[in-house]
């Protein structure tokens, strides 16, 4: 190894002579070698005695360890080998220096070290060599190609020789000691090895290679490398498991390989799979260019600085936090508020109240007429292509919730208007035989929002007070422009937590007023009607929050709710509280003694907010509402979610068949209906989210044939130490392998507001919005994006700098197919013609999820803390922001799933009941083992039990939920056991198998293998009349629609069916106490008639808040 060095050395000292076409000095002419035998195809064989002229040339090279030729000692002298270039030539001497120096341009990039180790020198001859040249100058040919590389045109061989890879790569062997110091020309020589030069680019003298090499540079540099690594190690130990991270992220990056493959396949143009065509973006279409008008028809806004100075940007970002200026609530007087609502609905009887015809008490075949004539004036318009406002008629449930909340507050405000106090007027809404507390529950779509507008019409209108619409999730407030239920009490996550209802100070109380008048910008003393949307997302300690402080707010502290009306609206079938219990569990759980001990404690307290939760629930008289009107136009989807709520069966999403009947998108689907390129996907997790909407930001941008700005989001102090550590090339791998790193900008995309602004302008927590322009720092525009907007066309810009802000487009587009509402009346824009407002940075630091190998590798932590804007893209929407929505498309992402959050019943239910139509969900993805799981879901015993807690009429009851507890024990046990019997034979253990011949008296002998063949044999596959189940789905039977009339509801069927001696008495079904009283309800359906409690047999959800 020595030698070859101190020949690269010669060369590199030599290589200015080469380059200026002299002879080499490492290489003899060819008369002063004698003939040598041709040592083969890979010739090294070393020099005679004749070459003593060659070695004495090379004297100043000092060898050690390599032979030096005859007659010469080891250490003395350097090498050169001797090469055969014709048969009538002797051979000639080259050095490997001159090899190295002369190289193959395609080996410009190696270093004399690397060209030592990996390639050799093959001899080919002229013939052969022609041969090879006129091979390359042709058609590719099929075969393993040669990677064989012709020298420099100046190199003695050029004309016979290649250069080739070798098969087996050598290892230096380092040997002896290290110089105890080394000069600074000695630091140059050695870093020659290893910095590529050639002929062509010398390095222009040693002594400029490194500055500063030297001894004492490379001892620093060495500790620096040693404390890196030394820190990266306390990274890794710090983030846990190593190998699990790394195991993790390597199946996210396969989860993500997939989704990113099925998008681009779905967007790709029709050109045959594994084409260069195949892998283009369709252009927009004119469906999409229909759908996407912002994107289709750009305004170029982002290459145009901010219209105003950054002052008046800031300025405009507060004054959307400003609450409303408060409104007074309307007191007409109840004679001309009745005729105006008479007048408007060309009624002649004046004096009736206002919501007495919309509310009026009807038959169920009453409704049935109702609804089959608004469906014929809405076909006749449609025929006619004339637009068709007319809502539908509200069904028999919806009248029963309107008339109970009417009817209170206008008791309350008569008692008032009396004279009465607080407590006498909230005693006389019993005392009329009303309620007021009203829990409204049913599926998603059942028409909810609609009868809840109508009251607060009805109320006001009457003027019998303010309705106030709040709920914990934005989304679901924003849609009455209701304030959020956190703020308007003035709850945060320090007095959530606090575990007692304490009595405020007058001063308190006074900051808590006004807190409710900027929420709600009406004073405290004139609500009348509060109603909680949504309140499957609330626990029982928040409920009990609500109650306590409603009582300091209206000053009536010995009055339940501070006298009230409440309403609570939603369903316990959807999303549960985020991070907590279920309220409906806790009350099951008080009711049966099965709380935690501190539950039962709280329970004795009269001050513990969960207590005083739990006895608030227990006052509320239950109605569901039951008709899926968001799903009239396909009944035998509505009919397939009711079943798919089913309580008495074990598996009741597979007996539903709705997720056999749910199609993969395919690219056929989006050649009919190109819509679907770009429809909303409904995932579980942000890692999903964020991927799936960098992968399809940018297919929209090519779809549309728009720029795409890009930036790395800014860190917070402490993310930002611990990148500073990596190297640039590592900080690059990060980055491109982390979508959540970067934020994207291509106008006209979908956007959703992560963090609320404002509740009463409908700006919160999951507003909708498209992307409109973008506010850079010192409101200059980059000059890329500038002359990205002269060319046109797509492109990929990435900032140096993050932007400001970002002005989004509120009203006055579609998002996903649906209208965004009309905000003008709530903000001022910000631009002519469109209602466009700012979105400045996010309050609350963002926490971007990094799940990369790469960030693995790197030890980095699997959050970093970043600076975000206050918008995310809403091309793949979680279940939480998907909750209380209407979609006409929406596709899910049933793909293998790693990591947590799983499947549960609740997230599929949300994700399968959103659409208007089974023609409208999709699965974007579809792995066979999540579609079992997901056909295996069942809902939990609590629920079941929380239902049958309510009596006929509506009121609970701790004795029957406890009756209720009981008989579902022994309904689950027969589940379990029944299941368990039904299981195939090959998912048996030994011991089972053998019971299962036992009982058909067969032979116990034998081994797995042969009972499982004994067994089938005899083709049994259960005992005990236990159904064998099928090794695979067989195709669903036809959903039968919704009958109009009543019939009645068939009895709780076991799935599968138990054994026919359990240990066990006879089990009545759960509802037989309740079904011997009511009148016969459509099958899947709670109630018939006037609105009945919840019947066991259909669970009951809180859908998204539908228009009716």
């Amino acid at each position: 190894m020595a030698g070859y060095y101190k020949a690269v050395l010669r060369a590199l000292l030599q290589q200015q002579e080469i380059a200026d076409g002299d002879e080499p000095t490492g290489a003899v002419a060819a008369d002063e070698v004698p003939a040598a035998e041709d040592a083969g195809e890979h010739e090294a064989a070393p020099a005679d005695a004749n070459l003593e002229d060659v070695w004495n040339r090379l004297a100043d090279m000092d060898v050690e360890g390599e032979a030096a030729g005859p007659g010469k000692p080891k250490g003395e002298h350097g090498l050169c080998n001797v090469y055969k270039r014709h048969e009538n030539e002797p051979p000639i001497p080259v050095d490997d220096g001159t090899h190295y120096a002369l190289r193959p341009p395609e080996l410009a990039h190696i270093s004399a070290l690397e060209f030592k180790l990996c390639y050799g020198i093959k001899r080919l001859g002229v013939k052969k060599m022609a041969e090879w040249e006129a091979e390359c100058a042709g058609p590719v040919k099929a075969g393993r190609p040669k990677l064989w590389y012709k020298f420099h045109c100046d190199h003695a061989l050029y004309e016979t020789h290649v250069c080739v890879r070798l098969a087996k790569w050598g290892a230096p062997a380092l040997c002896g000691n290290l110089p105890s110091a080394i000069d600074d020309a000695g630091a140059g020589y050695y870093l020659a090895l290893f910095k590529p030069w050639s002929v062509d680019a010398p390095l222009n003298g040693l002594e400029g290679l490194q500055p500063g090499a030297s001894a004492a540079a490379h001892k620093a540099a060495e500790k620096a490398i040693r404390e890196a690594l030394e820190q990266k190690e306390a990274r890794l130990n710090g983030t846990g498991d190593l190998a699990k991270r790394l195991q993790a992220a390597e199946r996210l990056q396969g989860w993500g390989d997939r989704v990113s493959d099925a998008l681009a396949s779905l967007n790709g143009s029709l050109a045959d799979a594994g084409s260069d065509a195949a892998q283009q973006i369709m252009p927009a279409g004119e469906a999409l260019r229909t759908q996407w008008k912002a994107a289709a028809e750009p305004v170029g806004a982002a290459a145009r600085p901010y219209a105003h100075t950054l002052q008046r940007y800031d300025e405009a970002l507060d004054a959307l936090r400003l609450p409303l200026p408060v409104k007074a609530v309307e007191a007409l007087p109840e004679a001309e508020a009745a005729a105006a609502a008479a007048a408007g609905a060309g009624r002649e009887d004046v004096g009736e109240p206002f919501s007495a015809g919309a509310l009026a008490e009807i038959s169920q075949s009453q409704y049935e007429q109702l609804r089959d004539e608004w469906l014929a004036a809405k076909a006749a318009a449609e025929a006619a292509r004339v637009e068709f406002q007319s809502p539908p008629p509200f069904c028999v449930e919806q009248r029963e919730v309107g008339r109970l909340v009417v009817e209170a507050a206008r008791v309350r405000h008569q008692a008032l208007q009396a004279g009465c106090s607080a407590s006498e007027a909230h005693g006389r809404i019993g005392q009329a035989g009303g309620h007021a507390a009203v829990m409204m529950m049913g599926p998603g779509g059942v028409g909810k929002s609609a009868i809840i507008e109508h009251i607060i019409e009805a109320v006001q209108g009457e003027g019998l007070g303010k309705v106030v619409v709040t709920a914990y999730s934005g989304v679901a407030a924003a849609l009455f422009g209701g304030p959020i239920l956190m703020a308007l009490i003035n709850l945060n996550l320090q007095s959530k937590a606090v575990k007692t209802c304490c009595d405020f100070d007058p001063a308190q109380t006074e900051v808590l007023r006004k807190k409710w008048l900027v929420e709600c910008g009406s004073e405290a003393s004139e609500l009348a009607v509060l109603v909680v949307d949504e309140i499957s997302f609330c626990d029982d300690e928040i409920i009990g929050h609500l109650e306590w402080r409603l009582r300091h707010l209206t000053g009536n502290l010995d009055v339940f709710a501070g006298g009230v009306v409440l309403l609570f609206a939603g369903d316990n079938f959807q999303k549960k509280p985020p991070g907590g219990v279920p309220w409906y569990h806790e009350l099951v759980g008080a009711a049966t003694g099965k709380l935690k001990p501190e539950g039962a404690a709280a329970m004795a307290n009269p001050r513990s907010t969960k207590g005083r939760g739990l006895r608030a629930l227990r006052r509320f008289k239950l109605v569901e509402l039951w008709r899926i009107l968001r799903a009239l136009s396909d009944p035998a989807f509505a009919e397939s979610q009711m079943a798919a709520r089913r309580l008495d069966v074990s598996d009741p999403f597979a007996q539903s068949g709705l997720l056999d009947r749910v199609r993969i998108l395919s690219r056929q689907d989006c050649t009919s209906d190109e819509s679907w390129r770009f429809a909303p996907v409904g995932v579980l997790s942000h890692v999903e989210r964020d991927f799936g909407n960098a992968a399809q930001v940018s297919n929209f941008a090519r779809a549309f044939d728009l720029p795409l700005i890009r930036w790395r989001l800014p860190l917070m102090p402490e993310a930002r130490a611990l990148l500073e550590e990596l190297s640039d090339e590592d900080l690059d791998r990060l980055y491109a392998a982390e979508p959540a790193l970067w934020g994207y900008f291509c106008e006209g995309a979908p956007l959703l507001i992560p963090e609320s602004i404002r509740s009463t302008r409908k700006l919160v927590n999951g507003s909708p919005g498209l992307l409109y322009s973008l506010v850079y720092e010192g409101n200059t525009v980059p000059p890329e994006v500038l002359r990205a907007q002269r060319q046109g066309g797509h492109v990929v810009i990435d900032l140096d700098v993050a932007p400001v802000g970002v002005m989004a487009r509120m009203s006055g587009a579609l998002w996903h197919g649906v209208k965004l509402p009309d905000l003008s009346s709530l903000v001022e824009t910000q631009v002519d013609g469109a209602v466009v407002i700012p979105l400045g940075r996010r309050t609350k630091v963002d926490e971007a999820d990094v799940y990369s190998m790469v960030a693995a590798q790197l030890g980095l932590p699997s959050k970093l803390r970043v600076v975000s804007l206050n918008y995310q893209l809403a091309f793949f929407l979680t279940d939480f922001k998907l909750q209380g929505r209407t979609l006409p498309k929406l596709l899910i992402s049933l793909g293998k799933r790693v990591q947590m959050p799983w499947m549960d019943a609740e997230a599929l239910y949300v994700l399968l009941s959103r659409a208007m139509a089974l023609e409208g969900l999709r699965f974007l993805e579809c792995d066979a083992s999540e579609l079992r799981k997901a056909k295996s879901l069942r809902w939990s015993d609590e629920l079941a039990v929380w239902r049958q807690g309510y009596g006929e009429d509506g009121i609970w009851s701790d004795e029957r939920c406890k009756d209720a507890a009981q008989r579902r024990a022994v309904v689950t046990k027969q589940m379990a056991e029944a299941a368990k019997e039904a299981r195939p034979h090959e998912q048996l253990r030994l011991a089972e198998l053998q019971a299962r011949c036992k009982k058909l008296n067969l032979n116990l002998k034998g081994t797995r293998a042969v009972l499982i063949s004994r067994l089938n044999a005899v083709n049994v596959n259960a005992v005990d009349g236990v159904e064998p189940l099928p090794s695979k789905p067989g195709a669903p039977e036809p959903v039968k629609p919704l009958p109009s009339k009543p019939v009645p509801e068939p009895a709780l069927e076991l799935a599968p069916k138990p054994p026919p001696e359990p240990v066990q008495p006879p089990v009545q079904p759960l509802d037989a106490p309740a079904r011997q009283k009511r009148s016969p309800p459509p099958p899947h359906s709670p109630t018939a008639g006037r609105a009945r409690s919840a019947s066991p047999d259909v669970p009951k959800s809180s859908g998204s808040a539908s228009k009716r």
